[in-house]
């Protein structure tokens, strides 16, 4: 009887799943991309994902140069998910993936353009743009010969292009119809959306790992049911929640 006993506690032991382990990840406020509450883009992917690699994984969500300064301070045990080359502080040697990209516009106010005819940032020289402090995008707008108006909210540059005090603002797609539904719910046909991706391509959101990080597998298997949850279509699903069906712009989804 105890021989079967333990024959039976053996087998549930060996039925549980070995390489299970729990993995912080460090990321910062990007709505709607992480909001903090498990409702953001990237909150509820990192979810669907965590449910086939059965590893625990919880978001550690810090204003960005903290994230920085945290990942930087202890990378052998903690992954990072954000825009890696907005940290200013990072590990020698990563490894990274590519969870979704943000595809990056120019919101106007059509009252101030009612002859829309720009096609390229070449054409934008002398237009004062918003951006957020610490906008990864500084060198290309000083390229193009933008003139640029910091802000520390996304909101902010929202009401200034209303009251006309900034030409254009520089935000990701989906941040700005989100904001301008809040703020000003149902006038989303009051402003127009420019893109040049040629100025500024799709910005990558990736989940990163130091090369000498004891969570490798962990990064591993993670990447392996971001695969999965791809190619069964839930992903689309998740950004569809999002954008609209049918909606996601070409280059948002990572492809296998």
């Amino acid at each position: 009887m105890k021989k079967i006993m333990w024959i039976l506690i053996l087998s549930i032991f060996l039925s549980q799943p070995l390489s299970a382990e729990s993995v912080n990840v460090i990321t910062y406020h990007y709505p709607p991309y992480v909001v903090g509450d498990g409702s953001g883009i990237l909150e509820l992917i990192l979810h669907k994902v965590s449910k086939y690699t059965k590893h625990k994984i919880k978001f550690e969500k810090y204003p960005l140069k903290r994230a920085s300064l945290t990942f930087g301070g202890d990378y052998k045990d903690k992954l990072f998910l954000g825009v890696y080359h907005n940290l200013p502080k990072q590990p020698v040697s990563v490894r990274t993936q590519i969870f979704i990209r943000t595809r990056i516009v120019s919101v106007y106010y059509k009252k101030d353009f009612p002859k829309f005819n720009y096609t390229s940032f070449e054409e934008l020289k002398g237009k004062t743009i918003g951006v957020l402090f610490g906008n990864p995008f500084n060198r290309v707008l000083v390229k193009y010969g933008l003139k640029q108006e910091k802000n520390s909210q996304l909101k902010n540059n929202l009401k200034k292009l209303v009251n006309q005090r900034i030409d254009f603002w520089l935000v990701p797609d989906i941040t700005a119809y989100q904001l301008i539904e809040k703020e000003m719910p149902g006038m989303r046909d009051l402003f127009g959306f420019f893109e040049d991706r040629k100025a500024i391509p799709l910005l990558p959101i990736s989940l990163v790992a130091g090369e000498e990080s004891n969570k490798k597998k962990v990064f591993t298997d993670i990447c392996t049911g971001l695969k999965k949850i791809v190619k069964n279509g839930k992903c689309l699903k998740i950004l569809e929640g999002f954008y609209g069906k049918g909606l996601v712009p070409d280059g948002v989804m990572v492809k296998f």
